[in-house]
């Protein structure tokens, strides 16, 4: 029986000890993740946390519906996932909310409208045999980058970071508010194990940075931001070889988040990035005249 629970109802050992040990387990959707990047959360739960769905929830005009959180790529079923348990979970949701747009986890697939492109790397290899996978624009790019004098660093401040990011990129996003970047760092102060900050500079002169999540299994390069210098150094492919570099040999995956958009899916696959697509939902059964604004 598949059955709603309020947060408050979750067990969260079992909660966390379910997405930790499943194969399909992603950090975005362990507990101290929701409560942060998407207060108020409930869940449909699978007989003895078998398997779980986050249900992240907004309210407007009186009308609670799905959405998909800032910062959290893909959630969807997690844990028993075949197609059968998966469609379960999906009519439970639709009994429950009238419209949603989510992201289900690239092992969900069946049930959605339209995949989407995230790009992961294994690193269980060495450096050498993974930058032989490098595209020739990519390896010429890098060898400009190393010739400028970049250095790849450990960072220090995720405010700093964050701001930074804000400042190059906040107008182009506008569905991640002032909020979502304070959600983002209240999180990442109380997961500090979880969260990697590395950074490009050329002398005294920050070139570059990512904020990266981390789970033991995976590396999520959940934001990078590049200065106009850095851009012209190629500080943002000496960032990722440095991430590559640090973690070659290890039995973990750099995942890049994305992209659909074809300049930076291209970016990705030049490291030698493989396509691990996620799935787009949605249903509108809101009555009208409401169905109007959520075409």
């Amino acid at each position: 029986m598949i059955e709603f629970r309020t947060r408050k109802q979750i067990d969260e050992a079992s909660w966390n000890d379910l997405i930790k040990r499943s194969s399909n387990g992603l950090i975005y959707a362990r507990t101290g993740f929701l409560d942060q990047l998407s207060p108020g959360w409930n869940a449909l739960i699978l007989g003895n946390y078998e398997a779980v769905m986050p249900l992240t929830s907004r309210k407007k005009f009186g009308i609670e519906y799905l959405y998909q959180p800032p910062f959290l790529q893909q959630l969807g079923v997690f844990g028993q996932a075949d197609e059968q348990t998966v469609s379960q979970f999906i009519l439970a949701a639709k009994n429950k909310y009238r419209f949603a747009e989510i992201h289900l986890n690239y092992s969900n697939q069946g049930q959605a409208v339209q995949a989407r492109q995230n790009f992961i790397l294994p690193l269980h290899t060495t450096y050498e045999a993974l930058a032989s996978g490098f595209s020739t624009v990519h390896a010429k790019n890098l060898k400009r980058a190393f010739n400028a004098g970049l250095r790849y660093v450990q960072g220090n401040s995720l405010t700093e970071n964050i701001n930074l990011n804000i400042d190059l990129y906040g107008d182009r996003i506008p569905s991640v508010k002032k909020s979502d970047y304070q959600a983002l760092s209240q999180m990442a102060s109380l997961e500090p194990a979880h969260v990697i900050l590395r950074e490009v500079w050329k002398e005294d002169e920050l070139q570059a940075s990512a904020v990266c999540f981390y789970d033991g299994r995976r590396i999520y390069f959940i934001m990078s931001s590049v200065t106009e210098p850095g851009r012209k150094n190629q500080a943002n492919h000496f960032l990722i070889d440095g991430l590559i570099r640090e973690n070659a040999g290890k039995d973990i995956i750099l995942d890049f988040e994305g992209s659909d958009m074809p300049g930076v899916a291209a970016f990705y696959q030049g490291f030698g990035a493989l396509n691990q697509p996620y799935f787009f939902l949605k249903w509108n059964r809101l009555p009208w005249p409401y169905r109007l604004f959520k075409r």
